[in-house]
């Protein structure tokens, strides 16, 4: 029954999270031998497959075990999830969301939405990830990605949320003494963006041969944020999503240079299960996101 494998499924988070049997039949309010009938159970409903490694001195789950929990957990998450927004009672937006964000557009552009959609929402609960890294959803218990990159994974859907192009960007100490003409680049350096994916290595030599820049800066870095944090204090120029830039630009601490040919341009994307459409919660985020993407671009084409 259902209902059994549901029972199943709670034992083994409990063992997970206690790491014993009876402190797990305390968690659940039954008795230990009730514990082990359950997860003695759900391992031969899964083919005598083994989900909990036992000794005499402990237990332990195994990996197997731990890649089913993550999938099961998530199904069980759904469906209680779904119960709440059935709620007569209380139909506004609730439960648990978890997301991803790439750290320099999450602190920029979507932070300032998702504390005004936790206030407009007390119910509502926000896991964030700052992270650029690859997702899969079911596995890790994610709801919504944010990237510049869709990535092909089966039962998601893509939206795309904003436009940037990209800058190229100087402090203005460093353009003045190594830039006074913005048109001769030859004695100005590029922060890179450190890239871990073997195809793209070749792109910040190809940038700046476009540029008219031969030398790369000292230091580079993944982290676009940090990239930004190093231009401003001089390290050199660096290439930037707009979005991103803006309240550099705004305060002064960055200046944007014009280029011979322009600068591609960066789409940001959210990609999420197709079910979280279905989610009061999941809409609510959708449409913060969106608000918040198209304001930042709105105020940067300005």
């Amino acid at each position: 029954m259902a209902t059994d494998r549901f029972a199943e499924i709670e034992t083994l988070k409990a063992v997970a999270d206690t790491g014993s049997f009876s402190k797990a039949a305390m968690a659940l309010g039954i008795t230990q031998s009730a514990v082990s009938r359950r997860i003695v159970a759900l391992e031969a409903r899964l083919g005598d497959r083994q989900l909990v490694a036992r000794t005499t001195r402990q237990l332990q789950i195994t990996t197997l075990g731990r890649r089913y929990l993550a999938r099961a957990q998530s199904a069980l998450e759904l469906l209680e999830q779904a119960a709440a927004d059935l709620d007569a009672e209380d139909s506004s937006p609730a439960g648990l969301l978890r997301l991803s964000l790439p750290p320099a557009f999450g602190r920029v552009v979507f932070m300032p939405a998702l504390r005004m959609l936790s206030e407009r929402y007390p119910r509502l609960r926000l896991d964030i990830d700052l992270s650029e890294r690859y997702v899969e959803f079911a596995e890790d218990r994610i709801d919504l990605a944010v990237r510049v990159r869709a990535f092909e994974q089966s039962g998601t859907d893509l939206e795309k949320l904003a436009n940037t192009p990209l800058l190229l960007l100087g402090a203005p100490a460093y353009l003045q003494a190594h830039c006074p003409d913005p048109r001769d680049l030859s004695r100005a350096c590029l922060i890179d963006r450190l890239v871990r994916s073997e195809g793209d290595r070749t792109e910040p030599e190809r940038r700046r041969r476009q540029l008219g820049i031969t030398r790369s800066a000292q230091i580079r870095c993944a982290d676009v944020t940090a990239l930004r944090e190093l231009a401003e204090d001089g390290h050199g120029l660096t290439i930037l999503p707009a979005l991103v830039a803006r309240p550099a630009v705004r305060s002064g601490r960055l200046q944007a240079l014009p280029t011979a040919a322009p600068l591609p341009v960066v789409t940001l994307y959210a990609q999420y299960p197709r079910e979280l459409r279905a989610l009061a919660r999941g809409r609510a985020l959708l449409q913060a996101l969106r608000d918040s993407a198209q304001a930042a671009a709105d105020e940067t084409a300005s």
